[in-house]
């Protein structure tokens, strides 16, 4: 009786991390399910902004590019035109008014390039700059190929408009970007103005992130935003 007894509490006791993990299983099983669920119905999980700027402060965008000439001033043109949207359809900050930038820039040329980027900010009412040099710009066209492609650096900083300091990134002097699109047939007429002008979309796209929280098209593009942060 006694060893008939004690057979029964132990077999129980031997039994139960088993049933344990039995249990826990369908629990398992369970998140791991509704994360792909969540995941097909809402997709990657939103990208973090690097830096907010204050919304209550006037923004100007400025992107030029020092001592270059020709058709990086297209790309300049473009991107800029890209970004002023991109800023304001996130409302990322009050801009100010692009026609203001081009008529200081045209009433006054050789003074403008002589201004400092918090100068112009302030000639403007601005208390901010989104400012962006870009440094590079060009089709790549390898030899005895019909492909083409775009590639664009800038380095982008916002600057502050009273002390010309810089506000972000606050770790270095700016925040480097390079855009590469991917290659397209290099035969059609209007293939080379279609490559810049996908260049500076993808540009102006990449920086404008920089400032609000998004969700990436792809769990692929998470991943790499999160590898370059």
């Amino acid at each position: 009786m006694i060893r008939s007894s004690c057979r029964a509490r132990i077999f129980p006791l031997f039994l139960r991390p088993l049933a344990l993990g039995v249990a826990v299983l369908p629990l398992l099983c369970g998140c791991s399910i509704l994360g792909v669920i969540l995941y097909k119905t809402e997709g990657p999980a939103p990208i973090k902004a690097l830096y907010v700027p204050p919304k209550d402060q006037p923004m100007l965008v400025l992107v030029e590019s020092y001592g270059s000439a020709g058709d990086i001033e297209i790309d300049v043109n473009n991107l800029n035109s890209d970004l002023q949207k991109m800023m304001m359809d996130n409302k990322v900050a009050p801009l100010i008014d692009q026609q203001a930038l081009e008529k200081l820039r045209e009433t006054d040329e050789n003074g403008f390039r002589n201004m400092t980027v918090d100068g112009i900010g302030r000639a403007l009412g601005a208390r901010q700059v989104l400012y962006v040099n870009v440094t590079n710009s060009q089709l790549e066209i390898p030899s005895g190929n019909q492909n083409v492609r775009g590639v664009l650096e800038a380095q982008v900083r916002i600057v502050d408009a009273a002390t010309g300091q810089t506000r972000w990134p606050h770790d270095s002097p700016s925040q480097r970007v390079e855009v590469k699109t991917p290659w397209a047939s290099n035969t059609a007429p209007d293939a080379q103005p279609q490559v810049r002008d996908k260049m500076a979309d993808e540009a102006a796209s990449t920086i404008s992130r920089f400032f609000y929280d998004y969700k990436p098209d792809t769990e692929t593009e998470a991943e790499k935003v999160n590898v370059e942060n």
